[in-house]
């Protein structure tokens, strides 16, 4: 079939009539400087990619109800909806490949863009320099387009002050695209425009800056440079394969994304449940958790061996579905639930910078399904203070470790017959889990050592691990405000070491670091350590594990083993002690 067209315009005004997003479709994530680029490239008459849409019949969706239509978002940051309407055209479109272009021209064109302006969310419109397309910016864009606040007038000038504060030169003249785009007629774009710009701003249309503005609206009202292939299959199947293999925009989908939508045809509900349970688990953002981790777990679940724990259709069988389905509500998000409670009000791991593998989390949540735990306590069905500890110690040295690095089924697998073959049941198999780890990697040395933990370094993931346990976890990872997020701190600035010609890797080594707030941090900045020292006295240097003495790049070696010894002292005495 050959591809068709449609301008910008025309595919804007059906978009939620006609036209809609399957529910396989990820969220939008285009940011400001993705749009800018797109118009960019329309101005300069850059090809902006095929679409690929999915020619829907109306007998398809009533007979096929799994099918939705998801709704184009008309706010950023909305969520996404299914439309719930009668079934009313003979046909419908679902974008297939285009999702984040489309939704695009339509936030720009029709619905409402949100920036943030010193941390307050406004309604913006999309506005274009016509004093652009001279010479490319430092993104090497053209045509420079922005987003401003809704309240701005249609037309608008930037001055710019130079020289004295009392001179000022135009710098942009703005004009919003909504304007632009709303004049109907071809032969009016001039004129409208000319005789606006003259009124408000009292500036006179070049005949170049003319031909730019109409060569804009020409592009989106009159040019048909959307050229979409119509995808006529009406097998599901067929589709999820054809979305996979040709989505490019935004993030790629992975194997495990097409899984879901193979769960999705014989579990309706599963989209609202996964919805439900990961917004429960990621606490407004605090965590990562996501539709791999629960399939993943679904799949540990069930697997009899490796090639059980795949991201295979075949392995998520009918009877794996329906046993699914039915012990969601009533021990599945329990086991969930109760492992989310166990990271935070147990090992205070509050936040995803915490984690470094939600996959060495799989294990506790298998184990409190299969045992029925159902809460934390002394009681036979709850989570002993012993198993507190044997699941800590677990959670902390393989995060530390890195036992799931690379090919994590096959440690998967060996973590499941570890459970499995248990000869203490209800009780957390640690030992037996480190035993099976050793057979798959000989190499492997499972414990907590202070060489794996000196190799950790400024901002690395398990960094933040090694300071929580140091902190004893009394740092909050989830403030209320972002100014009170903890912060990685060099104790010796950058500064004051590179001045001393100290190596970045032993400027930037965890015996350096420390947590501090936004605050703390700024105000230390590249004071030197002995300036700050004697500003805030001895307390701090008990607060943060650091040795009390005068300390510079002279002596930093010496530092840096000092605070090592306290360190390992404190992180490994605490590990082996639970």
């Amino acid at each position: 079939m050959k591809y068709e067209d449609l301008t910008i315009a025309e595919c804007v005004d059906k978009i939620n009539d006609s036209i809609f997003l399957p529910d396989i479709q990820r969220p939008y994530v285009w940011d400001e400087d993705d749009i800018y680029l797109l118009f960019d490239s329309i101005c300069r008459d850059y090809p902006i990619n095929t679409f690929l849409f999915w020619f829907l019949e109306k007998k398809t969706l009533e007979q096929t109800r799994f099918i939705k239509r998801i709704k184009f978002i008309s706010e950023r940051w909305e969520d996404i909806k299914v439309d719930t309407s009668p079934v009313n055209r003979d046909n419908y479109f679902l974008t297939i490949d285009g999702q984040q272009r489309i939704t695009s021209f339509y936030l720009s064109i029709k619905g409402t863009y949100k920036i943030k302006i010193r941390k307050k969310v406004v309604n913006a419109d999309l506005y274009f320099n016509i004093l652009s397309g001279k010479e490319e910016n430092d993104k090497e864009m053209l045509y420079e387009f922005q987003f401003f606040p809704q309240e701005m007038a249609d037309v608008w000038v930037d001055r710019e002050k130079v020289r004295r504060k009392t001179d000022q030169t135009i710098s942009k003249y703005w004009i919003r695209l909504k304007y632009i785009v709303g004049i109907e007629q071809l032969y009016e774009v001039q004129s409208k425009i000319k005789s606006k710009v003259k009124d408000e701003i009292q500036h006179d249309l070049t005949g170049e800056q003319s031909g730019i503005l109409f060569k804009l609206w020409s592009k989106i009202k009159y040019e048909k440079i959307i050229n979409y292939y119509k995808e006529t299959t009406q097998l599901y199947d067929k589709v999820l394969d054809i979305f996979v293999r040709t989505n490019s925009g935004g993030e790629k989908l992975s194997y495990s994304d097409l899984l879901f939508s193979f769960i999705k045809l014989k579990w309706s509900d599963a989209h609202d449940k996964f919805t439900d349970l990961l917004k429960i688990l990621n606490d407004e953002g605090k965590f990562k958790f996501t539709h791999d981790v629960i399939l993943k777990t679904i799949l540990f679940f069930h697997a009899h061996d490796q090639d059980g724990l795949k991201y295979r259709t075949a392995n998520f069988t009918d009877e794996i579905i329906n046993l699914t389905k039915q012990e969601w509500d009533s021990k599945i998000v329990n086991a969930f639930k109760l492992t989310k409670d166990l990271l935070t009000s147990r090992f205070l791991l509050t936040h995803d910078k915490l984690i470094t593998s939600y996959n060495a989390i799989i294990p506790v949540i298998y184990f409190i399904y299969k045992f029925d735990k159902r809460g934390i306590g002394e009681e036979d069905d709850k989570l002993t203070t012993e198993i507190q500890i044997s699941i800590r110690e677990w959670l902390i040295t393989s995060m530390l470790t890195g036992v799931f690095g690379g090919q994590s089924d096959g440690i998967l697998n060996k973590a499941k017959k570890a459970i499995e073959d248990s000869s203490t049941p209800g009780s957390f198999p640690k030992e037996k889990l480190f035993e099976k780890f050793k057979e798959a990697k000989q190499a492997l040395i499972l414990k907590v050592t202070d060489d794996l933990i000196s190799k950790a370094s400024y901002n690395s993931t398990e960094s933040f691990l090694i300071l929580s346990l140091l902190y004893k976890h009394s740092v909050n990872f989830a403030p209320l405000l972002d100014e009170n997020k903890p912060q990685q701190d060099h104790i010796l600035s950058r500064n004051e070491l590179r001045k001393g010609n100290i190596s970045d890797k032993k400027i930037n080594s965890v015996f350096n670091i420390r947590f501090v707030s936004a605050s703390d941090n700024r105000i230390k900045s590249d004071e030197s350590f002995n300036d700050w020292r004697k500003r805030l006295g001895a307390k701090i240097l008990e607060n943060h594990f650091i040795p009390d003495q005068e300390w510079n790049a002279g002596n930093y070696e010496q530092f840096l083993a000092e605070r090592k010894e306290k360190v390992i002292k404190e992180i490994i005495g605490q590990n082996e002690n639970g």
